[in-house]
């Protein structure tokens, strides 16, 4: 088992990174567990061969190889074997509260675990027996808890999340409202009230917003003429560009270039 002893690295109320790996191992015979004031790290424990009782909250509940066991910190929880086998792989760490509450984990809770995942918590033990450090293996171990979470609880996209992201991804191009409906996958005018009843503006009017904003962002960093700085953020009239650019921000393409390069 790896365990972190450098205490500023795992202070619970202030820690000094985002990440800090606190303990990482595997038991080929996992001996029972009795936490009645919890553990003071958060734990992802992998049931790699045979079965486990697992008690939390009240609830009792039996884990089979295949099966994982995330619980936050202090939160209390017991486990035993249940049967002849019980192995195990498991990782502990402090973190900011506010990554696992932005994808809303409860307390505790159970799930499928993959063999890439134990294969990556092996690898990252085998890491942590090496030469590394409390850095190395903040960013090891935080790659890996973010992959975790975005592949088992990215919240869903809503529709206008999925209208911005492909204007954010096409706005150098000519777009039409029939061809970001069909991205969407929806009717174009039950689209459009969609988004203008959600969002507050028309899907054309969020795609002139983004346009300006990264024409501004250019005018800010390369010495672009005015034609070209139209062209590259999606419109075809440069003097319509100047106009709305100059409704927008008070200036025209020229004049806002000026004043930044001051």
């Amino acid at each position: 088992m790896f365990i972190e002893t450098d205490k500023k690295y795992i202070h619970e109320d202030k820690p000094p990174l985002p990440f800090v790996l606190y303990t990482i191992g595997r038991a080929l015979s996992q001996p029972a567990v009795n936490r009645p004031a919890g553990y003071e790290g958060n734990q992802i424990l992998c049931i790699e061969k045979g079965s486990g009782i697992f008690t939390v909250d009240g609830k009792t509940m039996v884990l089979n190889e295949g099966d994982g066991f995330f619980c936050r910190r202090n939160i209390p929880h017991s486990y035993k074997k249940n049967g002849k086998d019980f192995s195990t792989a498991w990782i502990s760490f402090m973190c900011i509260d506010g990554i696992l509450d932005y994808y809303s984990l409860p307390d505790y809770f159970r799930f499928v675990v993959t063999p890439l995942f134990i294969s990556q918590i092996n690898q990252l033990y085998s890491f942590c027996r090496l030469d590394s450090t409390v850095l190395s293996r903040s960013a090891a171990g935080y790659s890996l808890l973010t992959e975790w979470l975005t592949e088992n609880f990215e919240p869903a996209l809503t529709t206008e999340m999925i209208v911005k992201k492909f204007l954010d991804l096409n706005y150098s191009r000519p777009l039409t409202l029939n061809e970001i409906a069909e991205h969407v996958q929806m009717n174009k005018y039950a689209l459009c009230h969609y988004y203008k009843k959600h969002c507050g503006c028309s899907i054309m009017d969020q795609l002139k917003r983004i346009r300006i904003a990264k024409a501004k962002q250019m005018l800010n960093q390369m010495p672009l003429r005015t034609e070209e700085a139209a062209r590259m953020c999606g419109f075809e009239s440069p003097s319509y560009f100047c106009k709305l650019f100059k409704k927008e921000t008070g200036r025209t393409p020229l004049e806002y270039r000026k004043k930044h390069d001051k």
